[in-house]
């Protein structure tokens, strides 16, 4: 198994070293957060105001990288982000296949992932992707194991509020897929109810400090800001689906409100953050038949991960083919699923998996990217491989005799 994994590894390296040969540079608002540490030290600002539009990890992540690696961090970060998703992906691959991941139908599967080109170019990008995807990965191994055993031993409850707390200050929906596998456990009968309630407290006060720090630098006892905004992206009368990036727009002032905009328009992120919920709901009161139009819309894109403006997909009409294979993989998640639901119906694998693959197709309609369903894709491969692992082994075996 070493040699093998080892050798994956060294192939990994070199197809790194041709990603980090490329430009790598600060986009969108990582260079605006980075900017305004120059401005403030460590305070965590976007455009010069206190924020809490994202969980705060990736973005001091990024600045004590830059203290420590000198001149070259930005290549540096992206060759960490590199490593961290593969040993993330062997853990999976690991706790899920155990003693068989040296087969070389489960080896097939652990590179098909490994090098799936959406994902070599989301993880080699100063983005906070890499460690989301890592972290999901890593959380759900956990979770697996504490599945099959009959008792959580200490080390498993403390790398799950390890893991739990990273994610938590990576993105803001994480709370959400940790309800969602409390959940699995108790419909699988693998925690009562009390323990239920219990985890969801300590994940509740994982993330209290930052809605503490939120109270009392930005005046809102929130997780997040960024909701309002996104809603506010994803609806409006300007909202056009085939294109990469949408805004917010006011009808009123028939202005785009672009974050460079908003952060002209406030002092500070609450009263922002006010005036988008305001926004939309005056959008959704104003324009009904709209907003059930572009929610449908959305869904089916999503659905379909059908996104012909989207940078990189729109060049040949790639495109076509990235939508019809997210089909097909998902038609072979569905069936898998049925078939462990079958083989045990208190499955906690089926709960979960099924759970994950609900949540990435309605709660990410306010406004669809191919890189949300990404973060589940590794997920979803191996749990088809694992679901027919059986017949695959029987297909390779008439194929030889």
């Amino acid at each position: 198994m070493k040699k093998i994994y080892f050798l994956i590894f060294l192939i990994y390296l070199i197809v790194s070293i041709y990603f980090l040969r490329k430009q790598i540079s600060l986009e969108y608002e990582w260079m605006v957060i980075m900017k305004d540490f120059s401005n403030y030290g460590w305070e965590y600002r976007l455009y010069g105001k206190y924020t809490a539009y994202m969980p705060p990890f990736y973005s001091y992540f990024l600045l004590i990288s830059s203290k420590i690696f000198g001149s070259n961090w930005l290549e540096i970060v992206c060759f960490i982000q590199g490593l961290v998703i593969f040993f993330s992906l062997f853990s999976l691959f690991k706790t899920l296949f155990k003693e068989k991941i040296t087969s070389i139908i489960v080896i097939a599967g652990f590179c098909s992932i490994l090098f799936f080109p959406p994902l070599l170019i989301g993880i080699y990008k100063v983005s906070s992707f890499a460690f989301s995807l890592s972290s999901m990965l890593l959380f759900f191994s956990v979770i697996y194991r504490i599945s099959v055993s009959k008792s959580i031993s200490n080390k498993q409850w403390l790398s799950i509020v390890l893991i739990c707390t990273i994610s938590l200050y990576l993105r803001y929906e994480f709370i959400f897929i940790i309800i969602l596998s409390v959940i699995a456990f108790y419909i699988s009968k693998r925690i009562s109810l009390k323990n239920a309630i219990s985890f969801l407290l300590v994940a509740s006060l994982i993330y209290l400090p930052w809605c503490i720090r939120n109270y009392y630098k930005i005046g809102t006892f929130a997780y997040s800001t960024s909701f309002n905004f996104n809603f506010a992206k994803g609806y409006s009368e300007k909202y056009d689906p085939y294109i990469t990036f949408n805004n917010p727009y006011s009808s009123k002032l028939k202005l785009t409100l672009s974050n460079t905009t908003l952060s002209k328009m406030f002092t500070n992120e609450k009263d922002m953050n006010e005036y988008l919920h305001n926004l939309n709901m005056e959008f959704v009161e104003n324009n009904p038949k709209l907003f059930v139009k572009q929610t449908v819309i959305k869904f089916l894109i999503n659905l379909t991960q059908y996104f012909p403006g989207y940078e990189g997909l729109n060049r040949n009409k790639v495109y076509l083919f990235y939508s019809l294979y997210s089909i097909f993989i998902q038609i072979l998640l569905i069936i898998s699923l049925k078939k462990l639901y079958l083989q045990n119906k208190r499955s906690f694998l089926v709960y979960i998996t099924g759970g994950l693959y609900l949540f990435s197709l309605f709660f990410y309609v306010i406004a669809p990217l191919p890189r949300y369903m990404l973060l589940y894709y590794p997920i979803f491969i191996a749990v088809i491989l694992k679901a027919n692992y059986g017949k695959l082994q029987i297909g390779k075996y008439l194929q030889n005799t």
